[in-house]
């Protein structure tokens, strides 16, 4: 360790940030454990301690009672330009797919969870959907993981009756590209929020990072068909990008 002014917790954090973004501990791997980096830097276990409760604030890390700490992806979560549903709804197939061309490239190290049930809609769900309270409608819960973390979790809902089964590796587009009659418009409503507790639980946040929250909305003749109430992506490396045209 450096002899300097500078604290040696903050020294031992700076190491400790090359090496991650060097990749010498890449996304989702563990930290070395505290005794290892005692012995190496020739610290205490305070400094330690303090190094890593600095990454964590900074978002580099995440803490897990039972595991240890473990390094989140740095990959930005890049939201898709506007024109992507406009693109997904008019290029199909004779089959009814939507064109696999249109699909994000798979991430190699991307795995996404899949749950689907019925639910009953609560009064926020029917007036998002101009419906009665009580109304069936399927849920759709997807899970995105990156080198085994959690980054985005999309919640949900259709009519019953007009989805199909699709394999679609953008969980964000899955409910829509599931529709059997595609929507006319798509409306989205995006902010920036702190998480909820069960939201900061399944994303793994750290205390101070935000999440982009997006509640979508798309139609076709038949009124509200698909109603997305979240998309949530981990805010602290969220990307949204739109394209307008003129």
């Amino acid at each position: 360790m450096p002899t300097s002014n500078i604290p040696r917790y903050r020294a031992l954090a700076d190491k400790l940030r090359e090496r991650i973004q060097a990749g010498a501990i890449p996304p989702g791997a563990l930290l070395p454990a505290e005794p290892e980096l005692m012995a190496e830097f020739k610290v205490a276990r305070g400094t330690v301690r303090q190094a890593i409760a600095v990454l964590r604030t900074d978002g580099l890390i995440v803490t897990e009672h039972g595991r240890g700490s473990y390094v989140r992806p740095t990959r930005p979560i890049r939201r898709l330009p506007a024109d992507r549903y406009q693109r997904l709804f008019t290029r199909i197939n004779a089959d009814g797919q939507a064109d696999p061309d249109d699909a994000e490239p798979p991430h190699p190290d991307r795995v996404v969870d899949e749950q689907i049930t019925e639910v009953r809609a609560t009064p926020e769900l029917a007036e998002l959907f101009d419906i009665e309270p009580g109304t069936t409608l399927v849920r759709r819960r997807t899970v995105t993981r990156e080198y085994g973390v959690p980054i985005q979790f999309v919640t949900s809902y259709c009519r019953p009756g007009l989805t199909r089964a699709v394999s679609n590796p953008d969980p964000a587009v899955a409910g829509l590209d599931s529709l059997i009659e595609p929507p006319t418009f798509v409306t989205e409503t995006i902010r920036a929020r702190m998480p909820d507790p069960y939201e900061a639980r399944v994303l793994r946040l750290p205390e101070t990072a935000p999440v982009l929250a997006i509640v979508r909305r798309s139609a076709s003749r038949a009124g509200i068909v698909e109603v997305a109430a979240d998309i949530v992506l981990a805010g602290d490396h969220a990307e949204a990008e739109y394209v307008v045209r003129i």
